[in-house]
């Protein structure tokens, strides 16, 4: 039984392959940055801030999936005309963050178990 010509108009964009291929790739990299970033902070944020950087992390990822909903409302960048400059919004905040890497200090424990820099890494904390 086939579904409703509406059905498979609605969802015709999600059977793309190169969708699919795009899922597929980025959805490791997402779980393991959802799991780095905040572990990163945590290590490299003063003690004293600790509780409140890791916290930040969670709040923007909830704010961000809030905001790709609200994007994705067929009524502002949900009809499929749209798809590829919904789909290309992340682009930004990825070269920024890209650009930003170099300046960001090695984390505490990087430098005492992988760099065995026990000096540094007091001067980290």
């Amino acid at each position: 039984m086939n579904p409703p010509a509406a059905t498979r108009d609605r969802f015709s964009a999600f059977r793309s392959p190169a969708l699919s291929e795009g899922t597929d790739e980025s959805a490791p990299e997402t779980g393991v940055s959802m799991n780095v970033q905040p572990m990163y902070l945590g290590e490299s944020a003063p003690k004293e801030l600790r509780g409140t950087v890791a916290m930040t992390s969670a709040i923007f990822t909830a704010l961000g999936i809030v905001m790709g909903q609200v994007v994705g409302l067929r009524e502002l960048l949900g009809g499929p005309q749209a798809w590829p400059l919904l789909l290309a919004s992340c682009l930004v905040p990825g070269l920024l963050q890209l650009a930003s890497l170099p300046l960001l200090p090695e984390s505490p424990r990087y430098l005492l178990i992988d760099r065995g820099d026990a000096e540094a890494c007091l001067a980290e904390t």
